[in-house]
């Protein structure tokens, strides 16, 4: 995964910051960085999805 796509995942799942939060740490609007958490739970889903075949993407809609 590239880091555009990294480093908002490691904000918000590690460091649990809110869209918000992220949008103005890495100067992007919301939209963009919904748009890129949704592709990287989407990327990690298929990079690890065999680990364990009933996992789901998660929706995170209402971020």
């Amino acid at each position: 995964m590239d880091d555009k796509h990294r480093i908002p995942v490691i904000l918000r799942y590690v460091h649990e910051f809110n869209v918000p939060e992220i949008a103005r740490i890495l100067d992007l609007n919301q939209g963009t960085v919904h748009s890129r958490l949704h592709y990287a739970r989407q990327t990690l889903h298929i990079q690890l999805g065999h680990l364990n075949p009933r996992m789901e993407v998660p929706d995170e809609s209402s971020e």
